[in-house]
Order: C-alpha cells, then structure tokens, then sequence
C-alpha cells in the first residue's frame, strides 16, 4: 500500500491530516494558512445568511483549539446578501457610506472542504460623533422609525414599478439603511430591498392589492432582490444606483440558520472582550475606519 502523502490538498486539511493543527503549528494570525481559512469561513457565513449586507474580513482577532474556532473582525460591505456575492467581490463602507463594524465568532470543521458549524455576529453602526469629528459633510445614520424614511423608499419604490419594464410589479421587502446629510437642505439616502409580488404591473390599484411572492424559487431580474438607494432633498427626489441581481433564480432559504447576526445601536464606547489567546494575535487590520 502507498504511503499518504501530506500534498496536493489544501493547508488546513494538510495540516488536520498530517497532525499539526494545533495553535502551536502556526506563526499567529498573520499566518496565510489561518487567514486563507478565516476568508473561506466567512464566504460560508455570508452564503447562510438571508438578511443584511455582506460581511467582510478585517483581521483575524483570534483562532482557538485545532483551529476550528475562530474570531473574526468584519467589517460591512455594500452588497446584500441577496446578491450571493464572495466578500471579496464587494466593496467594504467607508467613512461616506454610513460604516459598520463588529465581530464573528465562528466554528467549523474541515474534511475534504470547510464545513460550517456556527456562527454569531455582533455589528454596530459607527456613531455619528465619530464620524462628523474626521469628515463633518459625510452622510450620518438615521433611525429607521423616521417617518420620512418609509416615505421616501415607497415614492421611489414607486417611480422605480413605472420605469422598469418589467410585468411584474414590485413591492417593499425590507429598508436596510438611512442616513442623512446635509447640502443645502436636508438630504437623506435610504437603503432597501424589493421584491416581485404576484400583481402584473399593467393591473389597476396594484398597490393595495399585492402581495410578496413568497413562493421558494422567484425570477430575479435587473434590480429585483437588490439594494436601491433612493436619495431625497428638500425640493427633488432621484434613485441613486444601487446592487443590481443577475437574471437567475433566487431560492429563498428554508433550512434553519446556522447563526445570527446581531445589529446594536451605534455608541462612541468601544466594547470590551478578552485579549487573544494564541501567540502573534490579533492580525492586521485591513482597512481601518477612523482608526476603529
């Protein structure tokens, strides 16, 4: 019988096969075989989720045991999980874009492939206080309770049903994010998702009438299960370009979640959490927001 050979395969299994992964085994949070397998973990992350916008690596924070347990620090990005985008096909928020940040704890197991066991995500908005002290004209976060925040998506929502060409109308799935800044007047920039209902558009009184489609396969056409950006001032209102989806079908997920992300308010106080364990950790922050 031929002896196995600890090559051909992929690090992390090289390394579970061959019996060296251990803490010990790697140089730290910079080693390319634990960022390489933090990056592959939060793909799987993202691709569970129905929810919110793609999370993005910013360092490895901390990895613990064989290496199944890992703390990521993640920053947003501006596509939403509807889009079945890899995190690194998306563009993280800057200091403009109403930034978020926070933290993933995720566990996994690695076979032939990287299996996902787990997963918990606290995020947070980056405070308007901190952002108006580096850049005073970016844009900043408003409550999703504002009631100029719905009426600005439905009108845009609106004017979108009457441009699109499409035949089925669509209708207001979820407003993901608001924020406001100010040129001349008040302007505010509000973040949504739509989708297909069951009403044509060509039908009377479709608004009080449809309803989602929330069959298990829905055709996603330009701009449907996307993010559009409806930008509003004192005297205009205008769609801003947004996340377009291919023309492809969308399966709307029924299995149970493996994890959850959760969305805290934004504070100017950092939280606290344990130092890492493992030697040469934390990891290099990819893009630092305000130094945050």
């Amino acid at each position: 019988m031929n002896a196995f050979r600890c090559d051909g395969i992929t690090p992390l299994w090289w390394a579970l096969v061959c019996g060296l992964a251990t803490p010990q085994a790697f140089a730290g949070c910079q080693d390319q075989t634990i960022i390489k397998t933090a990056e592959e973990a939060l793909d799987k992350v993202n691709a569970d989720r129905i929810e919110g916008y793609i999370l993005g690596l910013n360092r490895v924070y901390d990895f613990s045991g064989t290496i199944f347990n890992l703390t990521l620090d993640v920053l947003e990005t501006k596509c939403h999980v509807f889009s079945r985008k890899q995190w690194k096909s998306c563009k993280v928020r800057d200091i403009s874009e109403m930034p978020v940040q926070g933290n993933c704890q995720v566990s996994f197991s690695v076979l032939t492939q990287l299996e996902l066991y787990s997963y918990k995500c606290i995020i947070q908005q980056v405070p308007a206080t901190t952002i108006v002290r580096i850049c005073p004209d970016c844009p900043t976060v408003e409550s999703l309770d504002e009631p100029i925040v719905p009426e600005i998506a439905n009108l845009t929502l609106q004017s979108y049903n009457g441009k699109s060409g499409l035949n089925k109308h669509f209708g207001l799935l979820n407003v993901t994010r608001a924020g406001m800044q100010w040129v001349v007047g008040p302007t505010y920039i509000v973040e949504f998702t739509i989708q297909e209902t069951t009403c044509l558009k060509n039908m009377s009184d479709v608004d009080s009438q449809c309803k989602i489609n929330d069959s298990k396969y829905t055709v996603s056409t330009e701009n449907q299960l996307s993010t559009i950006i409806a930008q509003n001032s004192s005297d205009h209102l205008k769609e801003l370009p947004g996340g377009k989806g291919k023309g492809a079908l969308v399966a709307h997920s029924r299995k149970p979640l493996l994890g959850s992300v959760m969305e805290l308010p934004p504070t100017s106080l950092k939280p606290s959490r344990p130092l890492p364990a493992a030697k040469n950790c934390p990891g290099k922050k990819q893009s630092a927001i305000m130094g945050i």
